[in-house]
């Protein structure tokens, strides 16, 4: 039994930096039934969504390295609680952009609602 709460919580702790919460469920449930990670392919309709922050090299070329890392850990935080509030999918963080998606894995309908809904929230947390 040790062995088996080691093994998911090896497969969730991976996991949860990229997926939203039920996906990660889903996900883990499905490598635990198998006793491997083995995550299927299917041809689907998906909205991707890009995020960078507006002006930020010329920011970054102000800041120290901390000052810079310290504002970035934090917006991807906020920015990534967005993106798991509306179901979709962490892709990666790249310099000061974030890609991710919705639709994918898990279908949804209205992934192109919700990519949208996610945009305005990010917005709306920025302000914050």
């Amino acid at each position: 039994m040790s062995e088996s709460i080691q093994k998911e919580f090896m497969i969730r702790s991976n996991l949860e930096r990229f997926l939203s919460p039920r996906v990660v469920e889903l996900v883990t449930m499905d490598c635990l039934d198998r006793g491997e990670i083995f995550l299927k392919t299917n041809r689907l309709d998906a909205t991707i969504i890009f995020s960078d922050v507006k002006g930020f090299t010329r920011l970054s070329e102000k800041l120290d390295p901390q000052e810079i890392v310290d504002i970035l850990s934090q917006h991807f935080s906020l920015m990534t609680e967005v993106i798991f509030a509306n179901e979709g999918t962490l892709d990666k963080y790249e310099g000061d952009a974030i890609v991710a998606f919705l639709g994918a894995p898990l279908f949804i309908p209205d992934h192109a609602l919700r990519a949208c809904r996610v945009g305005v929230a990010m917005q709306k947390r920025l302000n914050e």
